[in-house]
């Protein structure tokens, strides 16, 4: 268990930084080399191969050293600079924060670009499956040679308290829900670019088909304007019968700003906006360009 900061002057930079990182902190991940000399870091049953592809940085989570793979990588990479909100390529340098776990395992990789937030995390799941191996990797996108242009929080569950805003997803191949487990849509046979989360369990390997639906009515309800607080609500997959992070929590960060620690007990959470924090509300969460003030909070434990 650690938790490391940094800067990173490259997509490279970021590939070799996350490897040593892991390999490095008694985590118990070693790094091995594929047929393709790509690294890919190994733990048990677990293969994660880490590269770079398409402008961006990502993961590939994998049954054995080259082989048994889903459809694309995962990661953090670049937006369109002229199409869409024109969010543009990452700036570099930028800063990074990790933060890594055993039992379960869990890394979170997190990156700063100006005041824009993008992520690769992988670990294993908190279900034991007959054949699945149980890893899971996510990102802030999918990375595929379609470079997305908008952020979208509307493909998972709601507009305002008590009612349910969904993307059709016509055209939607060029938008991201930047976040672990968030989005419900995927497509199983074509690589997308909003195709970031994968797990491996019994069926092999599966997107999260609920998203954040069943959080719904919490979300709606979050923050408290009374007092400023939010409740921290579990990310799972599925509704949990695959998955439940032990050490990050989805939050509406209206009142907390980006990297703030909160306080639980003898417990640090270091918040972080899913992209970009905007502190605005809007009832149509399609063509976005910022997460406007949706979050995750991920323990620091050093």
């Amino acid at each position: 268990m650690g938790y490391s900061t940094g800067v990173c002057n490259s997509y490279s930079d970021i590939v070799t930084t996350l490897v040593n990182i892991v390999k490095n902190l008694g985590t118990g991940w070693e790094e091995l080399k594929d047929s393709s000399n790509y690294s890919v870091l190994h733990k048990d049953n677990m293969y994660v191969q880490v590269r770079t592809i398409y402008s961006g940085a990502g993961i590939l989570g994998r049954t054995s050293l080259n082989s048994g793979q889903p459809i694309n990588l995962v990661g953090i990479g670049d937006f369109h600079a002229t199409d869409g909100a024109k969010l543009g390529p990452t700036q570099f340098p930028i800063n990074y924060y990790c933060f890594t776990f055993t039992n379960p395992d869990e890394i979170y990789f997190i990156i700063k670009d100006r005041d824009r937030y993008q992520f690769i995390a992988f670990g294993k799941s908190n279900i034991n499956f007959t054949t699945g191996t149980g890893l899971w990797t996510t990102g802030t996108m999918g990375l595929t040679s379609t470079i997305p242009i908008y952020i979208c929080l509307a493909d998972s569950y709601f507009d305002s308290l008590g009612g349910v805003y969904y993307s059709s997803y016509n055209n939607i191949y060029n938008r991201v829900g930047p976040a672990p487990f968030w989005s419900y849509t995927y497509d199983g046979t074509t690589a997308r670019c909003y195709n970031n989360t994968w797990i491996n369990t019994d069926s092999g390997w599966i997107a999260n088909t609920y998203g954040a639906r069943p959080l719904g009515a919490l979300f709606a309800s979050q923050p408290n304007e009374f007092n400023n607080q939010a409740l921290f609500l579990p990310i799972t997959c599925t509704g949990g019968a695959n998955l439940t992070l032990t050490n990050a929590r989805y939050v509406r960060n209206n009142f907390i700003d980006p990297e703030e620690i909160v306080y639980h007990g003898n417990e640090q959470w270091v918040v972080f906006p899913f992209f970009r924090k905007v502190n605005i509300y809007k009832t149509n969460l399609t063509n976005l360009d910022s997460s406007l003030t949706f979050g995750w909070a991920i323990k620091k434990e050093t």
